[in-house]
């Protein structure tokens, strides 16, 4: 049997330093006014296979790190290739289940659609399988694994799917065989986990983004065939980039990110199809928070929670990532409370595994009930976490505090917002309320200063026309 590679978890500290900046893609948006079929080396969503897929196209098909949410609620992420799930990927599957089972779920490698290659396949049940697959079934080595028992085959070797030789029909496991099975397990798990990291590290290496001796390479943005806007005065005012912000008040405050309106010569909120200039009230350089004054006057708006977010809470994140290339609607992720402290034990921000991208910054952070806890404002460089520990890094971003935004808004004498609810509320009247308080805003430039743009983190590139 060949000698099982464990996966070295490591684990981040002080030394991070200033490896924090916004996600950015080294693609660009395809572009929705032309046919998906003509979509290239770009990023983009489109409803197709009876669902939705949002993520990188290659000569107009799904090809490169994905997600695609059929219409029965399933949903595969990872590598795509024409097409087809091809390389490591996660798919879940989704039912109503009286015992409460409601999941099933493959996490491991993909050829041509199919599972192929390391993966853990988890039932309804609860019973799981960690070994080797071929077009779709398991072939190779492979163990069952279940807390209580395990059947027809607890470790041994597969072919086409059927069982051949091992460890089989045991009813009950002894303690010590109990603890063998899940040493066996964690081994298992650890190099599915190592496949995983390389099917990553080979992912960013033909994306360009690590260069063939796995060091970061420089990026070079790849010129577009056409100029997407043909200036002639560098000094004219264009709308060069977007970030997100949230109502706190109904005379027309409103929340962001300092970095999303830094700099900017013009900035406007969009909401439903209309614009409104906004004036930059006051700024928080050192905690990255801007507070903007608009004409608009909100049909609703959020509160601020009285205390901070606690560990493991249930949280959204309301935003508009990658500008209004996706959509021009409002989108919204899912996640917890991952730790109650930033980068260097920096108290003013808050750790969260939901996703967040460039675009997002400045959106609200809601819990439950509908109260901001945080303000969304950056995530881990991707490059810089790889050079630095030699692995990617996943579902780690930040907000800021509540309290570090209320103490700004009450040094500014802006006390008339409302009261935090006390009570949950239903994901609809949240979904309205989210979609009713939280805005695209825009930042104008000069094209001279577009070109010191790239500097800034969390801020996403725009350079489309804005009414």
């Amino acid at each position: 049997m060949k000698k099982l590679i464990y996966l070295v978890c490591l684990s981040f500290s002080l030394l991070l330093g200033n490896i924090v900046s916004s996600a950015s893609s080294s693609l660009p948006q395809c572009n929705i006014n032309h046919s998906y079929t003509s979509w290239h080396d770009c990023v983009g969503s489109k409803s197709i296979f009876r669902g939705r897929y949002t993520g990188e196209w290659r000569n107009g098909q799904a090809h490169g790190w994905g997600v695609h949410v059929s219409h029965t609620g399933s949903m595969y992420e990872g590598m795509f290739e024409k097409n087809k799930f091809h390389g490591f990927g996660t798919m879940t599957w989704k039912r109503n289940d009286p015992k409460g089972n409601n999941s099933e779920s493959y996490k491991g490698e993909y050829k041509r659609g199919k599972r192929h290659g390391w993966g853990h396949y988890k039932w309804f049940s609860g019973n799981e399988r960690v070994g080797q697959f071929k077009n779709g079934v398991l072939h190779g080595y492979a163990t069952f694994y279940n807390l209580e028992f395990c059947t027809g085959g607890c470790e041994g070797e597969y072919k086409n799917g059927k069982f051949i030789v091992g460890s089989q029909d045991t009813t009950v496991i002894p303690s010590d065989l109990a603890k063998a099975a899940e040493d066996r397990r964690r081994e298992l798990f650890d190099q599915l986990e190592k496949y995983r990291s390389q099917a990553k590290l080979n992912y960013l290496k033909k994306a360009n983004k690590i260069d063939q001796n796995n060091k970061p390479a420089e990026v070079t943005p790849k010129k577009p065939k056409e100029p997407i806007r043909a200036e002639t005065n560098p000094d004219k005012i264009i709308p060069a980039a977007s970030g997100s912000g949230f109502s706190i008040t109904t005379d027309g405050y409103i929340i962001t990110n300092n970095h999303v309106v830094s700099g900017c010569q013009k900035v406007k909120l969009h909401h439903q199809g209309k614009s409104y200039l906004a004036n930059v009230v006051t700024f928080d350089a050192r905690n990255d928070i801007a507070i903007l004054k608009t004409e608009y006057r909100p049909s609703s708006i959020l509160a601020l929670r009285n205390k901070d977010a606690e560990l493991l809470e249930d949280i959204y994140v309301a935003g508009y990532p990658f500008g209004r290339k996706i959509s021009a609607s409002v989108k919204v992720t899912k996640g917890i409370i991952s730790s109650l402290s930033g980068i260097g034990n920096d108290f003013t921000r808050v750790q969260i595994d939901a996703a967040i991208q460039p675009g997002n910054s400045g959106g609200p952070i809601l819990d439950g009930k509908g109260n901001v806890v945080g303000v969304a404002v950056q995530k881990l460089d991707v490059k810089k976490i790889y050079k630095s520990f030699g692995t990617v890094p996943e579902n780690t971003n930040f907000g800021i505090k509540t309290s570090i935004v209320k103490n700004i808004l009450e040094s500014n004498n802006i006390r008339n917002r409302p009261i935090a609810n006390k009570d949950p509320i239903s994901k609809t009247k949240l979904g309205k309320m989210i979609s009713e308080a939280t805005y695209y805003i825009s930042c104008w430039m000069t094209m001279a200063q577009v070109q010191k743009l790239k500097s800034r983190k969390a801020v996403f590139v725009d350079l489309e026309n804005i009414e």
